[in-house]
């Protein structure tokens, strides 16, 4: 049975950005999930600013491009990096990265920072796909 396999839960995933957000030394990460069903819409699934909380806010975006401005409700800082999260070309989610006030990423770095992006997307499919079957057995 699915539930028997190894648990890939949120707070796994939650930890893995915030020692993400350590590493790349970023202000903040918001994680944005495309809905499953309604694929015109985000949720914001997790926000770095305030751990341990699952966020419940959503918003409509328009041919999967993120228009930061309306997202007044998030107080974004002025400088992010957006991240697409994506599982072969289907995007599933994505990072918004506070960058650092003193300097901005380097070239070399967003170019690390999408690559685990895509590492990460893995991880995030995976998860989904065990809680949907783990849903199915229910």
């Amino acid at each position: 049975m699915i539930s028997e396999e190894i648990e890939f839960s949120n707070k796994n995933l939650f930890e893995i950005i915030e020692e993400f957000e350590k590493i790349i030394k970023a202000k903040y990460i918001v994680y944005a999930e495309v809905n499953e069903v309604l694929q015109n819409f985000i949720n914001i699934a997790y926000d770095t600013r305030n751990p341990g909380k699952m966020s419940s806010e959503i918003f409509e975006i328009t041919d999967f491009k993120l228009d930061l401005d309306k997202f007044e409700k998030l107080n974004l800082s002025e400088k992010n990096l957006i991240v697409e999260l994506k599982n072969g070309n289907k995007i599933i989610g994505f990072f918004i990265i506070g960058e650092r006030d003193e300097f901005e990423f380097s070239e070399a770095e967003k170019k690390t920072i999408n690559s685990i992006g895509t590492l990460l997307a893995g991880f995030i499919k995976q998860k989904q796909y065990f809680q949907n079957e783990k849903n199915k057995e229910k």
